[in-house]
């Protein structure tokens, strides 16, 4: 009996030996799958960030110049606005340079000074004393004509 009894007790140690064995080595591998897992894990999110700053910096460029299209084209309109404003102050100018007085101005201005004609465009012309062609602009000043611009009589 002492030697059943010895028998078992060595296969309960070798049996409880060698599960504790194994589970030594299930969680040495356990261990060692977690750290694998962690280092793949931090690797997929280094390679994220990465990807992540990677992409902010180009939304930065695109917007940056973007921003620098814009603000040429918010010039160039600027420019342009500028430049019609000038041609049509200009024009108003040149218009009430052009426009006649009313007739009660135009009377009076050129007094006994005879009216010879009308122009091209439709303006009354007048002979001074001296002979010189004329015409009362918009401000109901005489604005005299140029050799080229008067009418033949």
């Amino acid at each position: 009996m002492n030697k059943l009894l010895a028998v078992t007790l060595l296969f309960l140690g070798v049996v409880f030996t060698s599960q504790a064995q194994s589970a030594e080595d299930k969680l040495k591998k356990a261990k060692a799958d977690a750290r694998e897992t962690k280092a793949k894990a931090d690797e997929k999110a280094k390679e994220t960030k990465a990807k992540a700053d990677k992409d902010v910096k180009e939304a930065k460029a695109d917007v940056k110049k973007e921003a620098k299209e814009v603000k040429a084209d918010v010039k160039q309109g600027a420019k342009d606005v500028k430049d019609e404003t000038k041609k049509v102050a200009q024009k108003v100018t040149k218009d009430e340079d052009e426009a006649e007085a009313s007739a009660t101005v135009q009377k009076k201005v050129a007094g006994a000074d005879k009216m010879v004609g009308k122009d091209a465009k439709g303006r009354n012309i007048y002979v001074g004393a001296k002979g010189g062609q004329y015409y009362i602009n918009s401000s109901g000043n005489k604005t005299y004509l140029d050799k080229d611009s008067k009418i033949k009589m």
